[in-house]
């Protein structure tokens, strides 16, 4: 077995897979919690950015701006619905 390798419960190595092929799920929208996620670049699916209430001081620790994207709500749309 590889270092490190991933397996799927056959036992075969995940690295041999394609994205498409180790994708469980094909959804139709996807919810992300605090801040929007690098691994959903390129996702076919509508993408929300959900407020899980991260004090302020959270975002000025990872230098990001002060203002929040949720204003009044609890959930803002990264991505146009279809």
């Amino acid at each position: 077995m590889e270092p490190n390798a991933f397996r799927t419960p056959d036992g075969d190595s995940v690295t041999a897979l394609t994205a498409a092929e180790m994708r469980a799920v094909d959804p139709d929208r996807v919810v992300t919690l605090a801040l929007p996620k690098t691994g959903l670049v390129g996702l076919d699916a509508d993408l929300v950015l959900a407020d899980i209430g991260l004090p302020s001081g959270v975002y000025a620790r990872l230098d990001l701006p002060e203002a929040s994207p949720f204003g009044d709500e609890y959930a803002v749309a990264l991505s146009p619905s279809t």
